[in-house]
């Protein structure tokens, strides 16, 4: 279309829409406006009659003030009246008023209707596709009345030029979403076919647009479509051969319409993915594009090429591009560029270079910000691992990277694949030894470590860098930095390490017989403890029911009774003090045989707050004589505790009337109550009979010194004391 001149230039309308942007309020914008459209009435309705650019102008401002969201009452005469002109930008400024303003309904539209047939018949190219594209925007039924029959005899005319044909068909096809019952499919169904066949590649997509709405209601019409199926794959080695020729321009927008359609006809390519030819040359293109200096071209064909990396057509073709693509994963700015450069090196990934893939990204995860999934390292480590030494190799140095980010499922794997093969266990023991001896372990190092020591460690015992209690030792030392869900791993590895060398028992049994052990807080914890502690007993020899009534039936034997007595709360508790704890027990057989086990419940309330574990004393007889026995139960004051939500204000209020330095645990962690996010507020109370004790904490840590300080304060001191030896034993 011909381009605006410079002398077409309308100051008026640029002045009025530079005082509307400087308007300081809403109240100066409507006063403006408003002095503008008295001043546009004046001069439609004045005496003297305006010319077309003067008509085109106050249009314009119309135009403009509708779109700032204000009604426009007047005016559609002057926009019809241009319709007639024979100056390009006059006739452009009416269709666009009548697109955007004039509704179906209105009584210009037989107006209208006639200018637009009269722009189709005058067979000139620039005002036929004016008209074309006001009945496309307009898209109305009463459109789709009047120019249905006329708009397809534009389009299969023969002296119809390119560009009209083009916009011919995309009209068609607008008109016939709107109203398809008023399309009429006729004689020239056939020859919209031969569009295909076309030198113009405008006129083919559109006419491929319109063809395949078409063909969906009558495919009958259109079977001949199918034999002119490859004219398609020759417009896509069109498009891939002008890509090819330099720029006609170097204007940007006429590079990026280039590129949108390049893009667009490269993913038809790789959807189509059986021409390997195509495959290929889309590849090279596209490889040209990963050292082009526009980001958003550099993204696009990342990730053009992750599918391209998918078809066995292209693959190999990709891989040829892995030093570019590494680079980019290693110098790009932009982090979802970095982001496409990995998933690309995981597309690209096979066993010929798994290892230099596997290596890039792991020294990209050392340097760089977390960009990409440490899952993607595990899943190419294992898949296409060929020696399974250095799949543990980079499982392990993966953790020590990156282990925050590493989840459960890739330690477990590493873990399951070393169980299933032999031949890698006892270097999988080695490594992880070596491992755990850092300074600074990640806990899934750890983890991995016990699990593997503690199956797999006598396959290094003997070296005596790595003895039994070397390993015991080292993992040991790493037991008081982790979770209680670690913790409770590596007490399974002790258990382990009693039965793989029996040398290191007693050291074991000595570390498990200590109170931040047989007294920890955590349930799983102690009873792990106590199962080492206390083995279980030789199963007795099953005796033949049958005999056991025999022998009942005969009257007790010569065998000694066993009376257990009544089982009561520690009478000697704070040294004399009144008891702080009500214990009932469910009364049990007043005889139990030699051998059998009798479960007996206690129910144990908190009457006050005390610090000495309670004490269980239980007297019976055996062979007449009084026999006594006192157990210290694991009952601390902590097992009382029960959450509690709590506000800000309150905290701090009940904050600022407690003191004492205090490490605690088993509250209620509350969220947006502290002002730092990084620290950790938690509130509870200990129920006793007699009163509550409410217990308030905080935990703020320090990354740079790699230190948490811990702060609790209660109501009373003696209970502030002992939360706080509780906890002190643990860590």
């Amino acid at each position: 279309m011909p381009a605006v001149s410079k002398g077409d230039g309308m100051r008026g309308l640029a002045v009025f829409i530079s005082d509307i942007r400087n308007c300081k309020s809403k109240e100066a914008e409507i006063k403006r406006i408003n002095k503008e459209l008295a001043n546009i009435r004046s001069k439609f309705k004045g005496d003297k009659a305006l010319d077309g650019y003067s008509k085109k102008k106050y249009v314009c401002k119309l135009l403009f003030i509708f779109l700032l969201g204000h009604d426009i009452d007047f005016g559609h005469m002057e926009a019809v009246n241009l319709l007639s002109s024979n100056k390009y930008t006059e006739k452009q400024i009416g269709y666009l008023f009548i697109s955007v303003l004039v509704n179906s309904n209105s009584e210009l539209i037989r107006l209208i209707n006639n200018a637009i047939k009269n722009d189709l018949a005058s067979r000139n190219p620039t005002f036929m596709c004016l008209a074309l594209h006001c009945i496309a925007n307009v898209g109305s039924r009463e459109m789709a009345e009047a120019f249905a029959s006329e708009v397809p005899r534009v389009l299969v005319a023969g002296d119809t030029m390119d560009s009209v044909k083009q916009s011919a068909a995309l009209c068609l096809l607008r008109l016939y979403k709107t109203s398809p019952d008023l399309v009429p499919m006729g004689e020239w169904t056939s020859r919209v076919v031969h569009l295909l066949n076309d030198q113009h590649m405008g006129v083919v997509t559109a006419a491929v647009s319109l063809i395949t709405c078409l063909c969906k209601k009558n495919p009958d019409d259109f079977k001949t479509c199918v034999s002119l199926a490859g004219r398609l794959v020759e417009c896509l080695e069109t498009i891939l051969n002008k890509a090819q020729e330099p720029p006609k321009s170097k204007k940007v927008q006429h590079s990026n319409a280039k590129n949108a359609i390049l893009f667009e006809a490269i993913s038809l390519i790789i959807h189509y993915d059986s021409e390997p030819n195509l495959l290929v040359r889309a590849c090279n293109q596209l490889g040209q594009f990963l050292q082009h200096r526009e980001t958003n071209l550099r993204y696009l064909a990342l990730e053009s090429m992750c599918t391209l990396a998918s078809s066995e057509f292209s693959h190999e073709a990709v891989k040829t591009h892995i030093e570019t693509v590494i680079n980019a994963l290693k110098t790009e700015r932009d982090v979802s560029v970095r982001q496409r450069a990995a998933d690309l090196l995981y597309a690209m990934c096979d066993r010929t270079n798994a290892k230099q893939i596997v290596s890039e990204m792991l020294s990209y995860l050392e340097t760089a910000d977390y960009s990409i999934r440490e899952e993607i390292v595990a899943i190419l480590a294992e898949k296409y691992a060929v020696d399974y030494s250095w799949y543990v190799d980079t499982i392990l140095n993966l953790i020590r990277i990156a282990g925050d980010y590493v989840s459960e499922e890739v330690w477990y794997r590493v873990i399951q694949i070393v169980i299933n093969r032999d031949d890698v266990q006892g270097y999988a023991a080695k490594t992880v030894f070596e491992a755990l001896q850092a300074p600074a372990c990640h806990e899934n190092m750890v983890k991995v470590g016990g699990y593997i020591l503690g199956e797999f460690g006598n396959l290094i015992a003997g070296d005596p860098r790595s003895s039994p209690l070397v390993q015991f030792n080292l993992l040991h030392s790493k037991f008081h930095l982790c979770s209680v869900a670690t913790r409770a791993l590596l007490l399974s590895t002790y258990i382990k390490f009693i039965n793989l060398f029996p040398e290191t028992k007693g050291t074991i049994q000595e570390v498990l017989r200590s109170d931040s052990q047989i007294r920890n807080a955590d349930v799983e914890l102690q009873q792990r403890a106590a199962t080492v502690l206390e083995e279980m007993p030789p199963f007795p020899e099953r005796e033949s029911s049958i005999l056991a009534k025999l022998k009942k039936k005969k009257g007790p034997g010569a065998g000694s009774e066993l009376d257990e007595g009544k089982k009561e709360p520690g009478a000697e508790l704070n040294g004399g003090v009144e008891p702080t704890a009500s214990t009932t027990a469910r009364a049990v057989e007043p005889l139990v045989e030699g051998g059998a086990q009798v479960q007996q419940v206690l129910n144990i309330e908190c009457l006050s707050d005390f610090t000495l574990a309670p004490l269980l004393n239980i007297k019976f007889r055996y062979g007449g004589t009084l026999q006594s026995i006192t157990l210290k139960l694991p009952v601390t004051l902590n097992k009382f505790f029960q959450a509690t939500e709590m506000l800000s204000q309150d905290f701090f209020q009940r904050w600022k009337q407690l003191s004492q330095y205090l490490l605690g645990f088993g509250c209620a962690l509350l969220d947006k109550v502290d002002p730092n996010p990084d620290n950790y507020v938690g509130a509870g109370i200990i129920q006793t009979k007699s009163l509550q004790v409410g217990c308030l904490l905080r935990l703020e840590p320090n990354a740079q010194a790699q230190m948490y300080r811990l702060t609790l304060r209660t109501s009373r001191e003696p209970v502030s004391r002992h939360l706080c030896g509780l906890l002190a034993e643990q860590f």
